[in-house]
């Protein structure tokens, strides 16, 4: 099985329950986090979920709106306030699912 731990940056995952590809975008030094985006190219920008490795889920942030993850500066600045505890993953049930990681390509 693979875990968040063993994912780095520009590796291809698949979840469980879509066949949407993700892109890992930002590791977190420690490995607790993981941040992916995927094309959401109707709308001409990404969609983005966040793994938490600590509590095995993945999800949106806990911001009503968010400040962006299109761009390697944005993706960066997310990772730097995840680390340091000012945003988390989302702990509406309603918005994480557990990490079920099915494949992975580089």
């Amino acid at each position: 099985m693979t875990t968040a731990q063993s994912l780095a940056v520009g590796t291809k995952v698949q979840f469980a329950e879509s066949k949407r590809w993700w892109r890992v975008r930002a590791v977190s030094e420690d490995n607790n986090f993981v941040i992916l985006t995927s094309p959401f190219n109707l709308k001409k920008t990404v969609q983005y979920t966040i793994i938490d490795n600590r509590r095995g889920v993945r999800g949106p942030d806990d911001r009503i709106f968010s400040n962006g993850y299109e761009s390697d500066e944005d993706i960066n600045a997310r990772l730097s306030e995840l680390v340091a505890g000012s945003i988390s993953v989302s702990k509406k049930t309603s918005k994480f699912v557990e990490l079920d990681i099915v494949t992975v390509k580089p």
